[in-house]
This record gives structure tokens, C-alpha cells and sequence, in this order.
């Protein structure tokens, strides 16, 4: 019995000196990492419509055009790689002679007759071409562009087409072409077969047109020279008309227009008008309305056409006209001549 505890002694003194003398134990790496990588290609953009609205109070989708008169292009783009990946978005608002579209006719922005380039450049700069002396404009104060951190949206392009835009009654014959450009792809999209509605404006008339002085019972006394600058983008009229009565400067006696000839009763004038300085061809002037006085003018440049020969005839009656100096209101006016 005494032989037992010295067997369970020496035991546990083998076990501490194995334990006490086997370093720490390492493990072999069980884990390892590698950079996986890949590159997306560009999505392009796509332009999913072009619509042409009018603009102000009752704002609606149109497909007619006045010039000076202002107007919403909107165009829906859509990116994938949201909109700021966008560069510019362009529009061209042109005039086509066939009125059949094609993308390859779109306009030389250097022509004013025939339309412009509306630009939309990152990240919010508004522009036209042509600008420098052109009537054609972009209102960027009412221009807008979508969230650019979305992957769609809305561009609302507001302009004027400019004065001498071509006219083109009753034919379709203007298009609008919107490209959207990321720097390596495009989309495009567009609205065809818009119309561009006739507009004249009249400037620089000449402030007075004297007779001098003229005898009672006179006829056909010519005045001086008066000059007008028309400008049209369409075919126009030259016009005139007379104030029905002439006012006596010292008795402040009426003298009536006679509009039926050129003989003018008791206290009565008569006028006939042109656009040269021929009677031949001059026509009645009237007061209740305009008349032509010239052949139809055609479609002219942004600094108009002038008229600078335009002239008045003046028959007088032979009684009932104080010797005093008359005065009245002449008045030119450009009209549509399609």
C-alpha cells in the first residue's frame, strides 16, 4: 500500500514536464484575398421624346410657331449612368424645304431664315447659335434641367424663333432634332412637320410728308419722300391709309378725305398713294382701311428692306378752306401678303 501514492506522484511529474516543455503550437493561413475588378461599358443616352409647347398661363403642346413669341422645347433624356454623365444636350429648331425630315438637313445656325441651335451645357449653362446680331434667342431664365443625379429626366429648352424665320403657310415644313451627347455616345430623337406662322413689323418711317403750299382746286400735288424699313419672314404688303380729317392749324377748321375719287368737294381733300415716285399705278387712300401700295415683297434679312420712295398725291377743294396750314395723320403698316 505504501508503493501506490509514489506511483500517482511520478505520474503527475511526467505530465508537468510535458506540458511545460512543448513550445506554443502554429497554426498554418487559412484564409487569402485577391482584388477582383471588372469595367463597365458606357451606356448611352437615350433621347426618349422632343415636344414642342407653348408656354405661359394654359401652357399646351403645339406644333405651330409665331416668331418673337416664346416657346418650350422639352426633352426627355435618359442615362443610365445618371444624367451627369451628360456633356450637352442640343436642339435644333430648323426649316426644311421638302418638309420630309431627315436628320442630315438640319440648318447652317449661321442663317437666320432657317433656324438655330439651342445648346444645354454641364452643369447649367443655356446658349444659342446664332446670338450675335440675330433676333433668335434663348430665355435661359426659364430654361430648366432635371435632377442631374438621377438617371432621367426632363431638359425644357424656352426660345423665340427669330423675325425673318421662313414663313411656311399651311406646310409642315420645320422640325425640331434633339441630341443628347455623354462624350462618347449620343441619343437622338425628334418632332417633325411643325408650322412657322407669318410676322412684319414696320420702322423708320419718315415723321412728316409735306405737300408745301398748294392753290384751292389743285390736283395731284406730290409730297416729299417717304421712307419705311419692312421686315418679313414670309411674303408682305406695303400699305397706307389716311386719318379721315385734316385739322387747320389757326382755326382748327376739318377738312374731310374724300374716299371715292379725285374730286374733293366744299372743305374735302383726296389722296392717292405709291410706292414710287410715279402717279401711274397709285391707288386710293383710304381712312376706314389700309390699301397695297406696291407689288407683294418676299422674305427679307433681319435689317429689313427699305422703302425709300414712297409718295402721296393731293387733290385740294376749291372752297371752304381757310388759307392756314393743315396737318393729319398718315400711317404705313406691313401686312401679310401670302
Amino acid at each position: 500500500m505504501r508503493r501506490k501514492p509514489n506511483a500517482i506522484l511520478c505520474l503527475a511529474a511526467i505530465l508537468l514536464l510535458l506540458t511545460t516543455g512543448v513550445p506554443g503550437i502554429v497554426l498554418a493561413a487559412t484564409e487569402g484575398t485577391s482584388t477582383g475588378s471588372f469595367t463597365a461599358s458606357n451606356v448611352g443616352p437615350s433621347v426618349t421624346s422632343v415636344d414642342l409647347w407653348t408656354t405661359g398661363g394654359g401652357a399646351a403642346s403645339t406644333t405651330s410657331m409665331t416668331p418673337q413669341v416664346q416657346y418650350n422645347v422639352k426633352v426627355a433624356v435618359t442615362d443610365n449612368n445618371t444624367l451627369a454623365d451628360l456633356s450637352t444636350v442640343k436642339v435644333w429648331v430648323y426649316y426644311d424645304a421638302n418638309g420630309t425630315f431627315n436628320a442630315g438637313d438640319r440648318v447652317d445656325p449661321g442663317n437666320t431664315q432657317t433656324g438655330a441651335v439651342l445648346t444645354w451645357t454641364t452643369p447649367n449653362t443655356w446658349s444659342i447659335d446664332p446670338a450675335a446680331a440675330s433676333s433668335w434667342s434663348v430665355v435661359s431664365g426659364s430654361c430648366s434641367a432635371p435632377a442631374l443625379t438621377g438617371s432621367s429626366g426632363t431638359f425644357q429648352f424656352h426660345f423665340k424663333p427669330g423675325k425673318v424665320a421662313k414663313e411656311s403657310p399651311d406646310a409642315d415644313e420645320w422640325h425640331i432634332y434633339a441630341v443628347a451627347d455623354d462624350g462618347v455616345t449620343t441619343g437622338n430623337n425628334n418632332e417633325e412637320d411643325c408650322e412657322m406662322n407669318w410676322y412684319g413689323e414696320i420702322s423708320s418711317v419718315t415723321a412728316t410728308a409735306s405737300f408745301g403750299s398748294v392753290a384751292l382746286g389743285s390736283a395731284a400735288t406730290i409730297s416729299g419722300t417717304v421712307s419705311a424699313t419692312y421686315v418679313s419672314n414670309g411674303a408682305y404688303d406695303e400699305q397706307v391709309k389716311s386719318g379721315a380729317t385734316w385739322v387747320g392749324q389757326s382755326t382748327a377748321t376739318n377738312l374731310t378725305l374724300n374716299v371715292s375719287g379725285t374730286s374733293p368737294g366744299t372743305a374735302e381733300f383726296a389722296l392717292l398713294g405709291d410706292d414710287d415716285g410715279t402717279q401711274a399705278g397709285a391707288v386710293q387712300v383710304l381712312s376706314a382701311g389700309y390699301t397695297s401700295i406696291d407689288e407683294t415683297g418676299t422674305q427679307t434679312s433681319e435689317s429689313g428692306d427699305t422703302a425709300s420712295n414712297n409718295h402721296l398725291w393731293l387733290w385740294v377743294g376749291s372752297a371752304g378752306i381757310p388759307a392756314e396750314e393743315y396737318q393729319g395723320t398718315i400711317y404705313y403698316q406691313v401686312a401679310n401678303g401670302s
